[in-house]
């Protein structure tokens, strides 16, 4: 199973062989519906969209 939220990624497997949990902390905010997986000869390939975040609005200050 894989849960993707916008700044982190968990990874969790859970058979008869093998238990495993990951949890990533992203350093910057993902879209979450674009993320896409693949898994070949046991390397799992994960693929996540920046989310561009608007430029901070401000006012142009005049230095006298």
């Amino acid at each position: 199973d894989i849960n993707v939220t916008k700044t982190r990624v968990e990874v969790k497997v859970d058979t008869e062989a093998r238990n495993y949990f990951k949890e990533i902390y992203l350093s910057c905010e993902v879209q979450t519906k674009s993320s896409k997986a693949t898994y070949t000869n046991g390397i799992l390939d994960l693929v996540l969209k920046k989310k561009i975040s608007e430029k901070a609005k401000g006012t142009k200050v005049k230095v006298n």
